[in-house]
């Protein structure tokens, strides 16, 4: 179910990072307003999270935040702006892990590259410093990040950790060859740098376009993805996204939007915004014909025939055991 209604009350500006209310920049990840970073107001605790028992009286904030940070967090659960700011720097390395590896700060092959890729290629060293910026902003220690993908090594095999340190602090980290005498770290760290190196998977891609759903871009076709692709050069780079994704992958599109719809709905499930029993029994007179209704069977072979229903309506795989009910109890209700 929705919280807005009773989370809609009590929340306060503040402004973290600054020392006046600056509201020009993101207090996650300290970017400022451009053509393709809007500025909103993030709710923390989030508008549709439903506060634990004995937290009522947390302090509701709202914090200055760019789309892509307001996005990537979107419904997590946090409570408190501090939890939110450093999980989302493991968010950032989670979402530019290709890119962080694969740079070089060599001269890049664009024979045969035009238009808006060729300038957002050009321009990688700036949008490696953004992101290293995004990363280490309002982070005084390493630790502070809690993520693994901080022990991967890079292509000039240095450890990710010690080049964001280094970047925050502007002074050289550790010697990176010291810490091979672990070589059964080092061959885990190599294993991560030749995954990354390979092609998208299937889970990955559907990873990505759950990403991009909760930051307001909805890719439900290939033609979405296409004009999507269009857009957003610089990312299409720093993910080096497929062009045509389900030749690349291997399955169809059909199955990718089935996995991400899954995806979808497990993030509703978690966050407990499934349909009430009230809704879920409309839904039932509404839209089921009444064989689907004969047993919870039939239901389930309804519910895995159709995804996008499923989602849309945000129904449970087994409402006898979400709605702590019978089935036929809750059939009986659907007659009534």
């Amino acid at each position: 179910m929705s919280h807005r209604i009773q989370n809609n009350v009590g929340y306060r500006k503040i402004y973290p990072m600054s020392t006046f209310e600056d509201s020009t920049f993101c207090h996650y990840c300290g970017r400022k307003a451009s053509l393709e970073l809007r500025l909103e107001w993030d709710h923390v605790p989030a508008l549709n999270v439903k506060i634990p028992e004995g937290c009522e009286d947390i302090r509701k904030t709202l914090v200055r935040s760019c789309n892509e940070c307001n996005g990537i967090a979107s419904d997590v659960p946090h409570m408190d702006y501090l939890e939110r700011h450093f999980w989302l720097k493991a968010a950032y390395l989670r979402r530019y892990k290709r890119f962080l590896v694969n740079y070089n700060g060599k001269t890049l092959d664009t024979d045969g590259v035009t238009g808006y890729l060729l300038a957002a290629m050009k321009n990688a060293d700036i949008r490696y410093e953004e992101i290293l910026n995004a990363i280490g902003f309002g982070i005084k220690h390493i630790e502070q990040i809690d993520s693994p993908i901080l022990q991967v090594r890079v292509k000039s095999n240095r450890l990710l950790a010690n080049i964001i340190s280094e970047y925050l602090h502007g002074i050289p980290s550790e010697d990176d060859e010291d810490e091979d005498e672990d070589h059964d770290l080092g061959k885990l760290e190599t294993s991560d740098i030749e995954e990354s190196n390979k092609p998208y998977s299937v889970q990955e891609f559907v990873d990505f376009i759950i990403d991009e759903y909760e930051v307001g871009n909805h890719i439900q076709s290939f033609e979405d993805y296409k004009e999507w692709y269009k857009s957003y050069p610089d990312r299409v780079y720093s993910l080096e996204l497929p062009l045509i994704p389900h030749k690349h992958i291997g399955v169809s599109w059909e199955s990718i939007m089935n996995k991400v719809l899954d995806g979808l709905y497990k993030l509703k499930e978690s966050n407990n915004e499934l349909s009430t029993l009230k809704q879920f029994v409309s839904f039932l007179s509404e839209e089921l014909m009444p064989d689907d209704l004969i047993s919870i069977d039939n239901y389930q072979i309804w519910y895995s025939d159709n995804p996008l229903l499923v989602y849309e309506y945000l129904v449970p795989k087994n409402p006898h055991k979400y709605y702590k009910k019978e089935w036929r109890e809750i059939t009986g209700l659907v007659c009534n």
